[in-house]
């Protein structure tokens, strides 16, 4: 591992959170389960087994990102470079969605049941 790189999981997640809906309106992705939500501006990708299937470079993500309805999210981590915060959400099904910090302002929320923001500021 890179010198400076902090890997941070988030212990306070009571997983697994059902996604119910999941929508990419660029640059704007947003997904919301049950007492709990996500949005970003920023770049993202999803992948499975070391593969990009999906991303927010991708013609097809505003309706691909529906995939993602009805998984869960297994583990919250985020990737510390330079103090700024790559987020990375494992799911049910064993992909992953990653959210690139670009050191720009609000780099992403994440509102989790019991009262816990994160706003990751870059």
């Amino acid at each position: 591992m890179k010198e400076g790189v902090k890997i941070e999981r988030l212990e306070r997640v009571s997983t697994p959170l059902e996604i119910q809906l999941a929508e990419y309106t660029d640059p704007s992705l947003t997904i919301t389960g049950a007492g709990w939500n996500f949005s970003t501006l920023n770049p993202w990708r999803v992948l499975k087994n070391g593969r990009v299937r999906l991303s927010s470079d991708g013609e097809s993500a505003a309706n691909e990102i529906e995939r993602l309805v009805a998984l869960s999210v297994q583990s919250i981590e985020v990737l510390k470079l330079d103090g700024v915060g790559d987020l990375i959400i494992r799911l049910s099904d064993g992909t992953s969605l990653h959210v690139v910090a670009m050191g720009e302002g609000e780099e992403w929320v994440l509102n989790l049941p019991g009262n816990f923001t994160w706003v990751e500021v870059g």
